[in-house]
Formats: C-alpha cells, sequence, structure tokens
C-alpha cells in the first residue's frame, strides 16, 4: 500500500503517510505516553483518582490531549479515575460525580432551568428492570394461553398428539 508523502501534524517532518497523520517517530513517542498515561491512571486508583492537570504534568502532555483521548473512549476502564474539571463552575470531580463535561450538581441545574427531567442512574435502572419483568410476565402468560390451548385441543378429541 502506497501512501502520500505530507508533513507530520506534530513536528513538521515529511513523511510518507499510511494510516495516521504523524510520522512514525511521533507516533511512538505518542504511544509510549499513553502507555505511562494509563499506567498512571491505574495506578492512582488506590487514592482516589488523579486530575488531569497533574496527570498531564507527569506524562509531558497537554490535558486536551487526555480529555481527547477519554472522550474518544481510548481509556476505557482507567478513565474512572480521571478527574476532569466541570466546564461550569470549574470542581474537580470523577467519572461518577460527572455527566460528560460538568458536574452532576452545574447538570441538574441546568437541565431543571430548560425544564428537561432529571433521572438518576439508579431510576433509569430500576424503570429498565420494571420493563424487563413486565415484559417476561406477558411471555409466561403467552405461553400459558398456549399450554391451554393445546390441551384443550387433546381433550376435545379424546387423546393426545405426540409432537416429534
Amino acid at each position: 500500500m502506497v501512501g502520500t508523502v505530507m508533513n507530520c501534524k506534530k513536528c513538521n517532518k515529511i513523511f510518507q503517510q499510511r494510516l495516521h497523520p504523524i510520522c512514525p517517530a511521533c507516533l511512538q513517542r505518542e504511544d509510549q505516553q499513553f502507555t505511562n498515561l494509563y499506567r498512571l491512571l491505574q495506578n492512582s486508583a488506590g487514592f482516589g483518582g488523579i486530575d488531569i492537570n497533574t496527570l498531564a504534568v507527569r506524562v509531558g502532555m497537554s490535558a486536551d490531549q487526555i480529555e481527547k483521548w477519554y472522550m474518544e473512549g481510548r481509556l476505557s476502564t482507567a478513565g474512572l479515575f480521571l478527574k476532569m474539571p466541570c466546564q461550569s463552575c470549574g470542581s474537580m470531580c470523577g467519572e461518577h460525580q460527572r455527566k460528560g463535561r460538568y458536574c452532576l450538581k452545574c447538570s441538574e441545574m441546568t437541565a431543571n432551568q430548560a425544564g428537561v427531567e432529571v433521572k438518576t442512574v439508579q431510576e433509569l435502572q430500576r424503570e429498565e428492570a420494571n420493563e424487563q419483568r413486565r415484559l417476561q410476565q406477558e411471555s409466561l402468560l403467552r405461553q400459558n394461553r398456549l399450554n391451554l390451548a393445546k390441551k384443550e385441543e387433546t381433550s376435545r378429541f379424546g387423546f393426545t398428539v405426540r409432537q416429534r
């Protein structure tokens, strides 16, 4: 596969592009930074997480890049330990204490101002569980009706038909 010749988006070095818009040297450096970042996040679990600015300094990269990776979903489970500032009030909060880019308090306040009903995760889970129970009950009722219909059919003719 032949790539096009272009300048690296990070170091401006000329290279032949294959998959990424950065040169192989910058890609290797980025992969090493990502590995270090991921390890630091995992190790911070015992301390309740680490804020994005401290993490950026320790890894030697911008907080914007870390946030971009987080929003892309690249940090997966380690992202649970990343504390980011609320876009509204600036308070640092972990994943369980925010909705998207806002802390829970600011998110609910904004939603209430907009006239939107805000539900907690527990309420949504409870509603989903109730819906699943209702669907299971309907399925059981349908199955019971079918069984009753089969019994009535066999008793009407006076013999049982075996299914193969």
